[in-house]
């Protein structure tokens, strides 16, 4: 019978594949399990953010890569909790909206300006750009903090 302790590692193995997998439809679009950020703070107070490539049950840690490559191991006995990244929809959405809105109005306003009357083509051509624009912005920013929320993965109370 498998004690407590393996039950929360293997508790939390599950939670991590579940939060690689891709969502729904997307998984026939996904090239592969997407990576996955996660904060990891220890009972010691410490807290660590990396991409997390796996939990090896065998060898009792987590395995995963700094942002410069380095290798992170961490014991399982030492983790408290795992958030991990998330990007917000709500202010992703409403930043690429801002840059359609922001296109649109710049091009109709650039439609005025040269005296045409094509004010609604404008629009159109700068909400088009704006789009863009928008998606351009996302891309390039994707690690941004505000653009991204930290939802807990796992919790596990002190022993």
């Amino acid at each position: 019978m498998p004690s407590i302790e393996q039950l929360r590692y293997e508790a939390l193995a599950d939670a991590v594949e579940r939060a690689k997998a891709p969502l729904g439809a997307m998984g026939l679009f996904a090239s592969g399990p997407e990576p996955l950020i996660v904060r990891v703070q220890a009972f010691d107070g410490r807290a660590v953010k990396f991409r997390l490539l796996e939990v090896d049950l065998d060898g009792n840690e987590l395995v995963g890569r700094d942002a410069r490559g380095g290798q992170v191991r961490l014991p399982l006995s030492s983790v408290k909790t795992v958030w991990r990244r998330r990007r917000s929809i709500g202010r992703s959405a409403s930043s690429w909206f801002s840059f359609l809105v922001a296109g649109s109005l710049a091009g109709a306003l650039v439609a005025l300006w040269q005296g045409g009357s094509e004010v609604v083509a404008g629009a159109a051509a700068g909400g088009l750009l704006g789009a863009i624009g928008g998606f351009g912005f996302l891309v390039v920013f994707e690690d941004w903090e505000a653009l991204n929320e930290w939802t807990p993965l796992y919790e596990r109370a002190a022993a």
